[in-house]
């Protein structure tokens, strides 16, 4: 409060002033509170003036109740009793965040008068419960497994319908997830991987379905999922070339060969072997007899005639069973 154009000045009353009889004075009113300050100026003459300090009430600030989560679980802090909030933290009013560890987080209120208040309240982080659901697993399709999850104070919930601790056969290869809940209430995961191997799938392609007596024959065997597989026949007398063990072998047929072969390759990994078959037939070799050597006369009408059980060519463009003129000198035909 300043006082101006006199002299010798006191103010009353003195409660709440830093001084009582100067220009200049810093009123710190509890309440409302009016001020009078006396002095003189001209001759002699004596001057008073009045000054009210109105004191507003402070806003009755409140930061909200303690509050106790799980860690990576967010919240929000909300204000009341101003018109404004600031928080500490970086924290905004009424706007979810995630706190990382215990804190105490103080807000700043302000009220349509300008008067600022404060209040704190305290975020307990609880820390999560170390769930593990146990070592990746692999099994065969159709096998049984038991998934055990560990570190709960309060049991465990797997998903894909599975219960802790029973046995269960996995259709497919997937992730299991176990959710277990500690002490303190708050809850966490842990996933587990189990593969599921199928015995080996065989696929097989040969050089053809026939064959003759005096061929060869090659076969292939694709395969997934296998360690090695070999091939085997139940009633053929040929040669594998170069190895059994091959994916790719060819057969070097037998005079003894039935007219069917039977092939059959044999592929196995950890969970057991599958067996693919397949058959070829085998052609028998055509009889033939190209009769008795000849002997004629120059220009002469010749006619061969081989007997076969198939088609028969000759060489020296000779056509069989059709006469042709034999000329000069001796010559082989086939």
């Amino acid at each position: 409060l300043t006082a101006a154009n006199g002299s010798n000045y006191t103010w009353t009353p003195t409660n709440g002033l830093s001084a009582s009889n100067t220009a200049v004075v810093v009123a710190s009113p509890t309440s409302t509170e009016t001020y009078t300050v006396n002095g003189a100026y001209g001759i002699g003459c004596i001057g008073s003036v009045n000054a009210t300090v109105t004191v507003n009430p402070l806003p009755n600030v409140n930061a909200g109740l303690d509050q106790t989560i799980c860690l990576n679980t967010s919240t929000v802090l909300n204000g009341s009793g101003a018109a404004t909030y600031a928080w500490n933290n970086n924290v905004s009013n009424g706007v979810a965040f995630t706190p990382d560890s215990t804190a105490t987080y103080t807000v700043t209120g302000t009220d349509t008068n300008g008067c600022v208040n404060q209040d704190q309240v305290i975020i307990t982080i609880n820390g999560l419960p170390v769930i593990n659901a146990g070592l990746d697993q692999t099994v065969c399709a159709g096998s049984a497994i038991v998934l055990n999850g560990s570190g709960s104070f309060n049991g465990y919930t797997w998903n894909n319908g599975v219960n802790n601790g029973q046995n269960f056969i996995p259709t497919a290869t997937a992730n299991y997830i176990v959710i277990g809940i500690g002490s303190n209430g708050c809850a966490n995961q842990d996933t587990v991987l189990v593969t599921v191997n199928n015995t080996p799938v065989i696929t097989i392609a040969s050089g053809g379905t026939s064959v003759c007596q005096n061929g060869v024959l090659s076969l292939t065997a694709t395969t997934q999922n296998a360690f090695s597989g070999f091939w085997q026949t139940n009633n053929g007398n040929g040669v594998f070339s170069p190895n059994i063990t091959n994916s790719s072998v060819n057969y070097q047929t037998s005079n003894n060969d039935p007219s069917t072969v039977n092939f059959s390759y044999v592929a196995f990994n950890q969970c057991g072997a599958t067996t693919e078959n397949t058959s070829v037939s085998i052609l028998p070799i055509p009889t033939l007899a190209a009769g008795p050597d000849l002997m004629v006369c120059e220009n002469e009408s010749v006619t061969l005639n081989a007997s076969s059980n198939g088609t028969v060519s000759w060489s020296n463009g000779v056509l069989n069973n059709t006469p042709f003129n034999a000329t000069l000198g001796s010559a082989s035909y086939t």
